[in-house]
C-alpha cells in the first residue's frame, strides 16, 4: 500500500509544471516520501518469509544492489533526455523531466506489484507461515 501511494503520488508530480501548482507538487512530494519511507518497513519484513536466518545479510544486500543499479540507469535516461530533449521529440527540457516523474512512478507500481503476484501463485502464504515454528500460540 505504501509503496502503491509513493508511486501513484510520485506520477502526479508529472502535473507540476510551475509555481501556481506548487501546493501540489509539495503534496506529492510529502506523500511519495511518506510512501517511499514505509515500503522500507514491509521490504524489512518479508525477508523472513523468503529466506533462511544465514542469508538475510546478502539477500538484502543483493536486493537493495540491484535497487541502486536500476535506479541509476533510470536517472542516467531521464538527465538524458532533459539534457537531449530534441533527441526525443521534446521541445523543451521540462516535458522530459516531467515524463521522468511518470517514468518513476510506473517503475514503482511495476516493481511493487512483481512481489505481490509472486506470493498469490504460491500454494502458501506468506501469513500462513509460523514466523515461531517452536511457538504453538502462533
Amino acid at each position: 500500500m505504501f509503496t502503491l501511494i509513493g508511486s501513484i503520488a510520485c506520477m502526479i508530480l508529472y502535473l507540476f509544471k510551475g509555481e501556481p501548482q506548487l501546493w501540489l507538487a509539495t503534496t506529492m512530494f510529502i506523500l511519495a516520501t511518506v510512501g517511499f519511507s514505509g515500503s522500507l518497513v514491509f521490504y524489512d519484513s518479508f525477508l523472513p518469509l523468503i529466506v533462511t536466518e544465514d542469508r538475510y545479510n546478502s539477500v538484502s544486500a543483493k536486493g537493495f544492489t540491484y535497487g541502486y543499479i536500476g535506479s541509476v540507469i533510470l536517472l542516467i535516461a531521464i538527465l538524458l533526455m532533459g539534457n537531449k530533449p530534441e533527441w526525443f521529440g521534446f521541445a523543451d527540457s521540462q516535458g522530459a523531466y516531467r515524463l521522468g516523474f511518470l517514468m518513476v512512478g510506473s517503475g514503482g507500481l511495476v516493481l511493487h506489484n512483481t512481489p505481490s503476484n509472486f506470493y498469490q501463485r504460491t500454494k502458501e502464504r506468506p501469513s500462513q507461515k509460523k514466523l515461531f515454528p517452536m511457538d504453538s500460540t502462533n
